[in-house]
């Protein structure tokens, strides 16, 4: 019923290819009179032929769809990708997939990057 600005654990139910169309710094308001400035990774979600696919419950805004990049994801990019010059990761693939992991004494689902897996010919 309304739909997320930025794609999360929880909306990945299996793992989703992905192309990577932009990554940038956005001002987050996590409560009010406080300004984080964040890194954002802007994605689209393709299918194995190519073409882009929907992220059910989230909202496309612009080139694509947002993910917060959290430290340990940008890690992982930065492995999968073989880079930490996040200009270079514009239009490479890499999967994002949902993963658990404990928050705040909690378990919640957040989301791991990994390189596609490529078909033996």
């Amino acid at each position: 019923m309304f739909p997320s600005r930025y794609v999360c654990g929880r909306h990945l139910q299996t793992p989703i290819l992905c192309r990577v169309v932009d990554v940038h710094q956005e001002d987050m308001h996590p409560r009010p009179s406080v300004t984080e400035r964040k890194w954002v990774m802007t994605i689209e979600r393709v299918d194995p032929a190519g073409q882009v696919q929907p992220i059910a419950g989230c909202t496309r805004s612009g080139d694509g769809y947002a993910v917060i990049l959290r430290h340990t994801l940008a890690l992982q990019i930065c492995s999968v990708l073989q880079s930490d010059d996040t200009d270079s990761w514009r239009g490479r693939m890499i999967v994002l997939e949902p993963a658990q992991a404990r928050a705040a004494g909690e378990e919640v689902t957040t989301i791991n990057a990994r390189a596609p897996k490529v078909k033996s010919q």
